[in-house]
């Protein structure tokens, strides 16, 4: 029988007014292993008021396509240190500084909660929110966005197609960081972009590659 999600995560949500069952999930091919959103791992954060400081670039290897950040969070007169890393190895994400702060942060947010060993955060890894269970809201916001950005869209799978890497990169680079990160969407999980799709907006792929060199280039 599948394990109960530990009862101290359980009333840490409560408190910051979420529900266990729609903030956490179990993997599929760990049934002892409990994944916790992003945006729940925050807003327990907000809720116990944890400060960050001394955020420091550990890693900026943009050749290599690998980040590290490490960052100091601080819940009363405890405090607790964590590095989070990003590279093409370990996410499919075109904004791996983003993602390495993410990781970061939320390693933090579980240390001072005293839940490090019990739970992970979904930005652990892009196979803990491809294992996530497909929400009825959740679709019904996805949906809505894809309609909104379809233009955008449209021009990104054109210019992947036509291997034309700046319409693409231009297109997806008008998109908001909160917008894109909800289109990456495992297509089983009824997600807008095909797999082979989703490859070229990895830190080593095409879209990502001209979206870094015109940074470079604008900078």
């Amino acid at each position: 029988m599948a394990d109960q999600i530990p009862p101290a995560v359980v009333e840490l949500l409560k408190e910051a007014g979420l529900n266990a069952r729609d903030a956490c999930w179990q993997l599929p091919q760990n049934n002892k292993v409990w994944i916790v959103k992003h945006k729940a791992l925050e807003k327990i954060a907000a809720i116990k008021d944890i400060r960050y400081t001394d955020c420091k670039v550990e890693l900026a290897d943009a050749a290599n396509q690998m980040f590290a950040v490490s960052v100091v969070g601080h819940l009363g007169d405890r405090s607790e240190w964590s590095i989070g890393e990003a590279s093409s190895a370990n996410t499919r994400q075109s904004y791996p500084f983003a993602m390495a702060e993410k990781r970061a942060k939320d390693r933090v947010i579980l240390k001072l909660i005293g839940l490090h060993a019990d739970v992970y955060s979904e930005e652990e890894a892009d196979e803990f929110k491809d294992a996530a269970p497909s929400e009825g809201n959740d679709l019904i916001e996805y949906n809505r966005v894809v309609r909104n950005e379809w233009a955008s869209i449209s021009r990104i799978k054109v210019g992947i197609r036509k291997e034309d890497w700046f319409m693409a990169a231009e297109s997806w680079a008008e998109l908001s960081d909160d917008v894109r990160e909800l289109l990456d969407r495992a297509p089983t999980k009824g997600g807008v972009f095909t797999t082979e799709e989703r490859k070229h907006f990895r830190p080593d792929g095409e879209v990502a590659r001209c979206i870094a060199n015109d940074k470079r280039n604008v900078a």
